[in-house]
């Protein structure tokens, strides 16, 4: 069986909000793990393959309590933003990449205690980031 590392994160919800997610996973687990990151410029890539959470930064993921999702760094004209969305590890090609190609926010969001988060957003982002995530895990259904 193969390892995979990730950063725990934790689900924050409205006290007193529906679920807005129509079943996105943050609607039905307080804990994510961050398994991986991609970059993506608005409008010109759309990748989905993630790159893996190196062992340093992370934990052995146990993903049975809390499913994995990646960090999609955007960048567009206003800048570089980071939201989560749900991810799946591909047994066949040995990656992790996002679930869905189209999803948005569901009204979720997600952050941790872990400074190696902090880290690794300002690694990625190129600026001190310590807040919140939002989960983009709905899938608007036809």
């Amino acid at each position: 069986m193969q390892e995979h590392y990730g950063i725990r994160l934790f689900v924050l919800r409205g006290a007193d909000r529906d679920d807005a997610t129509l079943g996105g996973i943050s609607s039905k687990h307080h804990r994510l793990t961050l398994i991986g990151v991609v970059h993506n410029s608005v409008g010109l890539v759309d990748r989905h393959d993630l790159t893996p959470i190196p062992r340093p930064l992370g934990t052995l993921a146990q993903l049975n309590d809390a499913p994995p999702v990646g960090l999609e760094v955007r960048t567009d004209y206003r800048g570089r933003y980071a939201t989560l969305a749900p991810a799946e590890f591909d047994q066949e090609r040995g990656v992790w990449h996002l679930t869905r190609k189209w999803s948005m926010a569901g009204g979720n969001y997600a952050n941790t205690i872990d400074s190696r988060f902090s880290d690794l957003m300002f690694r990625h982002l190129g600026y001190p980031f310590h807040g919140a995530l939002s989960i983009h895990d709905r899938i608007e259904r036809r």
